[in-house]
């Protein structure tokens, strides 16, 4: 399989849906690692450069605190209250909270019209504080009741807005690209720079990439992850990449058994695809993948097992260290394994990486065997 080397980098000239592509995940990454003062810090940043007229940021003073507001937005009498995740496990303490953060919003600022919940929950709004949101806004307090809650902003829809957001605001946010790239490797990852069926399979994958759900295939958060740092991967940018796998390292450190899992569903259907590209058979693909040393039989008997629906000759790894390296070695395989499927089909390798994504979040979960499971350690 093809080797690829960040090392042989050059300035390009890029398309625009390229950077659209690397400015998502970039943002991405951002709301992932901010929590906390952090990422209340990142959403005064995005509402500056997206309504930088009407936007206050507002800063805790002393004893007197920050008065229940993280922003205020002067045209529409808003407040944005910001939270990092919920550490309260009960319904009746999520409520309280942020029962007691609006009504003292009210106290220090009599003239709110508006006030809107702003998370950095990247898997969504968790069921407790969904359901403290509805019934706050069904049944408000009589002090409150001059006051629309408005609906909950998500890291999607803060990506919204700074899309919206002139070019410079935007760079100024996220930073500028240089796009050091390896040139071979960004003309086998699209044809030509603006042809359509590369803009449209990378606006697709951009999207794609944020579109994993709970009961699919694959752990949501884990399959953002390892989607994007494989699309950064074979870009070939090195800084994008090395941003993209430190996501994946977190998620591995949260839950290494699902990322693992993850990983080796990624290349299952990768190979698959290989399959059809080239007409081979997967232990090709598994011969070819440890006489290049890119990993060990150990790995590729995982993936062969799990392509074949059986159980393996070893099981899988039951320490979490050997699963982050289980998920961490299959993310360059999975990317070598489309790279060479791509050299066998009539489309640009940005195609091929939509394909794989489209198939992850289309096969039904789970149909991975029983010792491909939790309780089988």
């Amino acid at each position: 399989m093809p080797d690829v080397s960040f090392r042989e980098a050059v300035l390009v000239d890029l398309p625009e849906w390229v950077d659209e592509l690397w400015s998502e995940l970039r943002f991405a990454e951002l709301t992932a690692r901010e929590s906390g003062e952090g990422f209340q810090r990142l959403f005064q940043r995005v509402m500056k450069a997206a309504d930088g007229e009407s936007f206050l940021d507002v800063r805790p003073v002393g004893k007197y605190g920050d008065f229940n507001c993280d922003g205020w937005d002067t045209s529409s009498q808003t407040c944005y209250a910001v939270y990092g995740p919920f550490t309260r496990k009960t319904p009746d303490e999520v409520r309280e909270k942020i029962e007691g953060d609006l009504h003292g919003a009210l106290r220090a600022w009599p003239e709110m019209r508006n006030w809107r919940f702003v998370h950095n929950d990247q898997a969504g709004l968790s069921a407790l504080v969904a359901a403290a949101l509805v019934s706050l806004r069904d049944d408000p307090a009589p002090a409150a009741r001059h006051v629309t809650l408005l609906p909950p902003w998500g890291p999607k829809d803060l990506w919204w807005l700074v899309r919206q957001a002139p070019a410079g605001a935007r760079a100024s946010l996220l930073g500028t690209q240089p796009w050091s790239l390896n040139r071979r490797q960004f003309e086998s990852f699209s044809d030509a720079g603006e042809d359509p069926v590369s803009v449209s399979a990378g606006r697709s994958v951009a999207q794609l990439i944020h579109g994993f759900a709970d009961g699919g295939l694959v752990d949501p958060l884990a399959g953002t992850a390892f989607a994007g740092t494989l699309a950064m991967f074979l870009l070939g940018d090195e800084n994008a990449f090395r941003g993209e796998f430190a996501l994946l390292e977190q998620r591995c450190r949260t839950d290494p058994f699902e990322t693992m899992l993850t990983a080796v569903m990624f290349c299952v259907l990768g190979v698959q695809m290989w399959e059809e590209a080239t007409g081979r058979q997967p232990e090709a693909w598994a011969a070819a993948a440890t006489e290049t040393g890119m990993t060990v039989p150990y790995i590729t008997q995982i993936v062969l097992s799990a392509r074949a629906g059986t159980d393996p000759e070893d099981p899988l790894p039951g320490h979490p260290e050997d699963q982050w390296k289980v998920a961490t070695s299959l993310g360059p395989v999975t990317a070598m394994t489309l790279l060479e499927a791509a050299r066998h089909v009539p489309h640009p390798l940005i195609c091929v990486l939509q394909d794989l994504i489209i198939r992850v979040q289309r096969t039904p979960g789970p149909t991975t065997p029983p010792c491909h499971t939790r309780d089988s350690r």
